[in-house]
């Protein structure tokens, strides 16, 4: 619909909509842009055509064509009102943000060899925690940081929000579950003999978050006893870790798929050592150092 000069943008502007020619570019709120062909002058029905070359204002002051208004969703504390894109960023300004991007990654990729894995080995030896449990805690939250200030950014932080949170969430684990696995596979140079217990743990454990995390979402609302419900699960398989080695000692025992001569500390030792996997090499280096002994 065409805008008068009442409009917040038309206010910066006034000469855009001297004549009533103004209207809103669809999904660009706050904005307003001089339309050629008819005007409110000639009808109340009348709307002109915006092209790529109209020019547009902004509640803020800004002048441009509409094809450099961009929707500034996630400015800290912004409206969600449309603002004109610079001229760095029209030119050349997506390869600055990329660079800026792939330096983040390297930075990111340093600390984490140099810095992060080392301090998250002090850490759970100085609080004497278990493989498993350090890899469900500090190892969790530090891999998970980016998506968590994704979802801060997007629920908290834009306006309107969007569901950028939960789909990167979401995105995350199908990636790692997908790509990492099966490039991990492929980049091996040999055989990896994988134990069943730790994927079916985590597979179960995943599948009832998805559930929960479905059932959550599905009135497009979260109040707080349903996030706690989240939280509470996520402790539960904490704890679960805690006595992981027990549990799985116990499994193989009903089972009967523990060794003669073999306890329950030992049955485990591959388990809390991370992957819980082993290598044809190292059963070769095993063999060697028998008979030598």
């Amino acid at each position: 619909a065409a805008l008068d000069n009442g409009h917040e943008c038309a206010l910066a502007h006034p000469e855009l909509c001297a004549d009533g020619a103004c209207v809103e570019p669809a999904g660009l709120p706050l904005a307003c842009c001089r339309a050629s062909g008819p005007s409110a002058a000639d009808g109340p029905n009348a709307t002109g055509a915006l092209t790529d070359d109209s020019p547009c204002a902004t509640e803020h002051g800004g002048l441009c064509s509409l094809d450099r208004l961009c929707a500034a969703e996630l400015v800290p504390g912004g409206s969600g009102a449309a603002e004109c894109l610079q001229d760095w960023e029209v030119n050349g300004g997506i390869w600055a943000y990329l660079f800026i991007l792939l330096f983040l990654f390297l930075g990111l990729a340093i600390v984490c060899d140099d810095y992060f894995v080392s301090s998250l080995e002090k850490i759970s030896a100085g609080l004497k925690l278990s493989d498993d449990v350090a890899g469900a805690t500090f190892m969790a939250a530090g891999s998970s940081a980016p998506e968590l200030f994704v979802s801060l950014a997007d629920n908290v932080i834009s306006n309107p929000p969007k569901s950028v949170g939960i789909g990167t969430i979401i995105g995350s684990a199908i990636f790692n579950i997908l790509v990492i696995i099966g490039l991990s596979a492929l980049l091996a140079g040999q055989t990896l003999y994988l134990d069943w217990r730790p994927l079916a743990r985590d597979v179960t454990f995943y599948v009832i978050s998805i559930v929960a995390l479905t059932g959550v979402v599905l009135d497009n609302e979260v109040q707080w006893w349903e996030a706690l419900i989240l939280l509470l699960i996520y402790v539960l398989y904490i704890v679960f870790m805690k006595f992981n080695a027990r549990f799985f000692a116990w499994l193989d025992h009903k089972l009967g798929l523990d060794k003669p001569g073999q306890n329950a500390v030992g049955n485990s030792d591959s388990i809390q050592s991370g992957s819980g996997c082993r290598t044809p090499s190292s059963d070769v280096h095993s063999a060697h150092s028998s008979s030598a002994q």
